[in-house]
Protein backbone atom coordinates (compact mmCIF):
# COMPACT_ATOMS: atom_id res chain seq x y z
CA UNK A 1 0.00 0.00 0.00
CA UNK A 2 2.93 2.47 0.56
CA UNK A 3 3.90 1.94 -2.83
CA UNK A 4 0.81 3.14 -4.29
CA UNK A 5 0.97 5.99 -1.90
CA UNK A 6 4.66 6.53 -3.49
CA UNK A 7 3.45 6.56 -6.80
CA UNK A 8 0.67 8.82 -6.65
CA UNK A 9 2.76 11.24 -4.32
CA UNK A 10 5.05 11.22 -7.56
CA UNK A 11 2.51 11.64 -10.16
CA UNK A 12 1.18 14.49 -8.29
CA UNK A 13 4.49 16.26 -8.03
CA UNK A 14 5.14 15.55 -11.45
CA UNK A 15 1.31 16.95 -12.64
CA UNK A 16 2.48 20.04 -10.26
CA UNK A 17 5.85 20.47 -12.47
CA UNK A 18 4.41 19.75 -15.62
CA UNK A 19 1.65 22.48 -14.62
CA UNK A 20 4.60 25.05 -14.20
CA UNK A 21 6.16 24.29 -17.45
CA UNK A 22 3.45 24.29 -19.33
CA UNK A 23 2.60 28.18 -17.78
CA UNK A 24 5.98 28.89 -18.85
CA UNK A 25 5.82 27.34 -22.16
CA UNK A 26 2.57 28.89 -23.32
CA UNK A 27 4.03 32.49 -22.39
CA UNK A 28 7.38 31.76 -24.55
CA UNK A 29 4.50 30.39 -27.66
CA UNK A 30 2.43 33.19 -27.18
CA UNK A 31 5.26 35.80 -27.05
CA UNK A 32 7.12 34.96 -29.70
CA UNK A 33 3.77 34.88 -31.65
CA UNK A 34 3.89 38.77 -30.73
CA UNK A 35 7.01 38.64 -31.61
CA UNK A 36 6.77 37.39 -34.45
CA UNK A 37 3.70 39.63 -35.21
CA UNK A 38 5.64 42.89 -34.40
CA UNK A 39 8.35 41.88 -36.81
CA UNK A 40 6.44 41.53 -39.48
CA UNK A 41 4.96 44.82 -38.74
CA UNK A 42 8.52 46.75 -38.52
CA UNK A 43 9.41 45.20 -41.98
CA UNK A 44 6.33 46.36 -43.96
CA UNK A 45 6.17 49.87 -42.51
CA UNK A 46 9.90 50.26 -43.62
CA UNK A 47 9.47 48.67 -47.21
CA UNK A 48 6.81 50.90 -47.77
CA UNK A 49 8.76 53.78 -46.57
CA UNK A 50 11.58 53.20 -49.18
CA UNK A 51 8.93 52.70 -51.37
CA UNK A 52 7.54 55.79 -51.38
CA UNK A 53 10.97 57.52 -50.98
CA UNK A 54 12.46 56.08 -53.90
CA UNK A 55 8.86 57.06 -56.07
CA UNK A 56 8.96 60.55 -54.69
CA UNK A 57 12.15 60.80 -55.95
CA UNK A 58 12.03 59.32 -59.44
CA UNK A 59 9.34 61.07 -59.94
CA UNK A 60 10.64 64.69 -58.74
CA UNK A 61 13.64 63.64 -60.99
CA UNK A 62 11.77 63.14 -64.46
CA UNK A 63 9.20 65.67 -63.70
CA UNK A 64 12.18 68.33 -63.61
CA UNK A 65 14.31 66.61 -66.43
CA UNK A 66 12.92 69.39 -68.75
CA UNK A 67 13.34 72.78 -66.63
CA UNK A 68 15.45 74.11 -64.50
CA UNK A 69 14.02 73.47 -61.10
CA UNK A 70 14.80 75.91 -58.25
CA UNK A 71 17.49 75.34 -55.44
CA UNK A 72 15.14 74.37 -52.70
CA UNK A 73 13.75 71.18 -55.05
CA UNK A 74 17.11 70.14 -55.82
CA UNK A 75 18.13 70.42 -52.13
CA UNK A 76 14.58 68.19 -51.27
CA UNK A 77 14.72 65.81 -53.72
CA UNK A 78 18.66 64.90 -53.21
CA UNK A 79 17.61 64.99 -48.98
CA UNK A 80 14.83 61.95 -49.76
CA UNK A 81 16.97 60.17 -52.17
CA UNK A 82 19.35 60.08 -49.57
CA UNK A 83 16.56 59.50 -46.76
CA UNK A 84 15.33 56.74 -49.12
CA UNK A 85 18.98 55.31 -48.75
CA UNK A 86 19.17 55.00 -45.32
CA UNK A 87 15.81 53.35 -45.27
CA UNK A 88 17.05 50.98 -47.50
CA UNK A 89 19.59 50.06 -45.50
CA UNK A 90 18.15 50.05 -42.55
CA UNK A 91 15.66 47.16 -43.96
CA UNK A 92 18.64 45.19 -44.84
CA UNK A 93 20.38 45.39 -41.84
CA UNK A 94 17.81 45.31 -39.53
CA UNK A 95 16.22 42.14 -41.29
CA UNK A 96 13.15 42.09 -39.59
CA UNK A 97 11.97 39.44 -42.25
CA UNK A 98 14.55 36.87 -40.82
CA UNK A 99 13.60 37.82 -37.28
CA UNK A 100 10.38 37.07 -37.64
CA UNK A 101 10.63 33.87 -38.93
CA UNK A 102 13.15 32.74 -36.43
CA UNK A 103 10.17 34.27 -33.48
CA UNK A 104 7.36 32.54 -35.83
CA UNK A 105 9.51 28.87 -35.69
CA UNK A 106 9.93 29.31 -31.96
CA UNK A 107 6.19 30.22 -31.22
CA UNK A 108 5.42 27.18 -33.31
CA UNK A 109 7.83 24.81 -31.19
CA UNK A 110 6.44 26.22 -28.16
CA UNK A 111 3.47 25.54 -28.78
CA UNK A 112 3.97 22.12 -29.57
CA UNK A 113 5.81 21.35 -26.80
CA UNK A 114 2.78 22.94 -24.29
CA UNK A 115 0.38 20.78 -26.32
CA UNK A 116 2.50 17.59 -25.73
CA UNK A 117 1.99 18.58 -21.59
CA UNK A 118 -1.49 19.01 -21.95
CA UNK A 119 -2.00 15.80 -23.47
CA UNK A 120 0.54 14.06 -21.16
CA UNK A 121 -1.85 15.77 -18.25
CA UNK A 122 -5.26 14.83 -19.58
CA UNK A 123 -4.01 10.96 -20.33
CA UNK A 124 -5.62 8.37 -17.80
CA UNK A 125 -3.15 7.21 -15.22
CA UNK A 126 -2.24 3.93 -16.93
CA UNK A 127 -1.54 5.64 -19.96
CA UNK A 128 1.14 7.43 -18.90
CA UNK A 129 3.49 4.75 -17.09
CA UNK A 130 6.74 6.86 -17.34
CA UNK A 131 6.39 10.37 -16.23
CA UNK A 132 10.49 10.12 -15.64
CA UNK A 133 11.16 9.73 -19.26
CA UNK A 134 8.55 12.29 -20.24
CA UNK A 135 9.87 15.06 -18.27
CA UNK A 136 13.21 14.29 -19.33
CA UNK A 137 11.78 14.43 -22.75
CA UNK A 138 10.26 17.67 -22.36
CA UNK A 139 13.43 18.94 -20.19
CA UNK A 140 15.96 18.99 -22.87
CA UNK A 141 13.55 19.31 -26.04
CA UNK A 142 12.54 23.13 -24.70
CA UNK A 143 16.53 23.73 -23.62
CA UNK A 144 16.93 23.07 -27.51
CA UNK A 145 14.42 25.47 -28.05
CA UNK A 146 15.69 28.01 -25.75
CA UNK A 147 18.70 27.94 -27.27
CA UNK A 148 17.68 28.07 -30.67
CA UNK A 149 15.17 30.80 -30.45
CA UNK A 150 15.79 34.36 -30.53
CA UNK A 151 15.77 36.38 -27.21
CA UNK A 152 12.14 38.05 -25.90
CA UNK A 153 12.27 41.74 -24.08
CA UNK A 154 11.55 41.15 -20.58
CA UNK A 155 8.38 43.98 -21.04
CA UNK A 156 6.79 41.79 -23.74
CA UNK A 157 7.22 37.93 -21.48
CA UNK A 158 6.10 40.02 -18.03
CA UNK A 159 2.93 41.23 -20.52
CA UNK A 160 1.85 38.06 -21.33
CA UNK A 161 2.71 36.44 -18.42
CA UNK A 162 0.26 38.68 -16.88
CA UNK A 163 -2.62 38.30 -19.60
CA UNK A 164 -2.46 34.57 -19.08
CA UNK A 165 -2.70 34.97 -15.25
CA UNK A 166 -5.88 37.09 -15.84
CA UNK A 167 -7.26 34.71 -18.26
CA UNK A 168 -6.56 31.60 -15.98
CA UNK A 169 -8.04 33.78 -12.86
CA UNK A 170 -11.21 34.39 -14.72
CA UNK A 171 -11.65 31.10 -16.82
CA UNK A 172 -11.13 29.20 -12.80
CA UNK A 173 -13.70 32.61 -11.30
CA UNK A 174 -16.37 31.08 -14.26
CA UNK A 175 -15.64 27.73 -13.24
Amino acid sequence: MKAKTSENSQKGNTSELLQKWQYAIRICHKAHIRSAAHMNRRHRVLGIVVVILSTIVGTSVFATLDSSPKTWVKILVGFLSVAAAVFAGLQTFLNYSEKEEMHRVASQKYGALRREIEEFLVLPKGMNDNPEDFLINIRSRWDAIDNDSPSLSQKLYDKIAKGIRTESLRREKNN
